[in-house]
């Protein structure tokens, strides 16, 4: 389990938030585009608890708001929020299921994504919404986000996964 702030940790969170912000768009199909810096914040729920999950929130909250178009900080809110309830419910539920990783994964992104979707609504004054186009596009993020968190785990676990020097061999039958 690494520091929040390590480099390998800040170099990982750098290349997804590049990622989000140039390749993703082009990933889509219709309203399906998953956001992998969100998946990053679940996998810390996931394997390393709260301890983890809530300082990497802050950081991919603030990264993704200095970088975005919101207000600032109103991403930051609800990724510290959002994350704060979803890694008590990691810890009292079944972690290592299939099943439920991917419905607190598709929980997890559409409540981020429907607390942005309500900052944009009460602060942006003289923008009409089409509501049901942005409620399609945020059930459709976090379906697709879900849909691609067993292959982020993956490759975030072969990123960060205990690698001892030292094999332990038992030495008495």
């Amino acid at each position: 389990m690494p520091r929040i702030f390590s480099f390998k940790i800040l170099i990982y969170l750098l290349f997804w938030l590049v990622f989000d912000f140039s390749i993703r768009p082009s990933l889509g199909v219709g309203y399906l585009r998953p956001v992998f810096l969100y998946l990053m914040v679940m996998y810390a729920a996931f394997e390393w608890g709260w301890e983890k999950a809530l300082p990497l929130s802050l950081v991919v909250g603030v990264m993704r708001d200095l970088v975005g178009t919101n207000y600032l900080g109103s991403e930051t809110f609800a990724l510290f929020l959002t994350s704060g309830v979803m890694v008590m419910a990691a810890q009292k539920l079944d972690r290592h299921s299939l099943f439920m990783r991917f419905s607190l994964t598709a929980i997890f992104v559409f409540a981020v994504e429907i607390i942005n979707l309500t900052f944009e609504a009460l602060f942006y004054e003289g923008v009409q919404f089409q509501w049901r186009s942005r409620i399609l596009a945020c059930g459709g993020s976090a379906l697709a986000s879900a849909g691609f968190a067993p292959f982020f785990f993956y490759f975030t676990f072969r990123w960060f996964g205990e690698k001892s020097p030292l094999k332990q061999y038992e030495l008495f039958g």
